[in-house]
């Protein structure tokens, strides 16, 4: 599970659509980069897209249950952040669970880790996309398939800036780390 920006995209599917083909559309086409390097084993891949499709196929359901139309904002809030919960607590339920038989830690464990930041801020952003999905749906029914591709545009600049903003993390922490070996190494050439 990783706080992606084509969460929106999954839910507007799902949202468009009937559950079970919001599923087989995600199943055929999500994709992971790694799936193109071989990072990532073919059975890997196929898990992971089918608990993608799982999590549309339930947020889907509820939604169409719930709401049942994008047209009425009141209802469809409310029908895409249940959507949304649920996409969510299945998505990170089947990752926790695949995690855990791995070996790598508890399922509660693997479910602290997966919250970014504070929970609430953590909660407020995913409801947000929920709100960025429900609004991509109703572009892509009322304007056209055109208008959500100028909408993306900007989008994928801040994935491109989020993906450099985590990489320069990175690198300070390395950096840190460094920092703190090289005191703790000057600290004894002084005791020394």
């Amino acid at each position: 599970l990783q706080f992606t920006l084509d969460t929106p995209l999954l839910l507007a599917t799902a949202l468009l659509y009937s559950p079970a083909v919001a599923a087989a559309v995600v199943l055929l086409g999500s994709a992971d980069v790694r799936e193109f390097r071989r990072a990532v084993s073919p059975s890997q891949a196929v898990y992971n897209r089918s608990q993608i499709a799982i999590s549309v196929f339930f947020a889907g359901e509820v939604f169409h249950f719930t709401s049942g139309t994008i047209s009425s904002w009141p209802s469809s809030i409310v029908g895409t952040a249940a959507a949304m919960g649920v996409f969510y607590l299945l998505n990170a339920s089947l990752v926790a669970g695949y995690v855990a038989a791995k070996g790598h830690g508890s399922p509660t464990l693997v479910f602290r880790r997966l919250i970014i930041g504070r929970p609430l801020e953590y909660a407020v952003t995913y409801f947000g996309y929920g709100i960025l999905a429900l609004v991509l749906a109703r572009l892509f029914k009322e304007v056209g398939g055109w208008s959500v591709v100028l909408f993306l545009i900007p989008i994928v600049v801040a994935l491109i800036a989020l993906v450099r903003a985590e990489r320069l993390g990175v690198l300070a922490e390395r950096l840190r780390s460094r920092e703190r070996l090289l005191e703790l190494l000057s600290d004894r050439v002084v005791e020394e």
